[in-house]
């Protein structure tokens, strides 16, 4: 398990790196978002409200992008150092990068870690 946990966190961390910039790149699209290129007017369409909207999303992928940063120097770092705290740490960033490769890493490394002290 703990050659599996190294290779997850491997896999998650590059995963994190093609993600971050897929995140910022969606995140500059949503933030520059003008409302004159909507086409549809219709009842309860605002453009403000359009606009409002598009830059919560921008907002909302451009933390995921930072979790995403933290999530890819944690990977390395717990990959070749054995500490529970990192890989605790690789389990929280992985979901809230939304990057479940780590979180798996993370846990299949925690029980590897807690067989080997036994």
């Amino acid at each position: 398990m703990k050659n599996a946990s190294r290779v997850l966190f491997l896999v998650g961390g590059i995963i994190s790196c093609v993600a971050v910039f897929i995140y910022f790149i969606t995140a500059a699209v949503y933030l520059n978002y003008e409302p004159s290129n909507i086409t549809f007017e219709g009842p309860g369409v605002d453009p403000e409200v359009m606009k409002a909207i598009a830059q919560g999303i921008g907002v909302f992928f451009l933390i995921i992008g930072i979790f995403s940063i933290a999530n890819i120097i944690l990977a390395f770092i717990a990959r070749n150092k054995e500490s529970k705290v990192l890989f605790v740490l690789n389990i929280i960033f992985g979901f809230l990068s939304c990057c479940i490769v780590n979180s798996v890493g993370g846990i299949l490394a925690l029980i590897a870690s807690n067989r080997v002290e036994e």
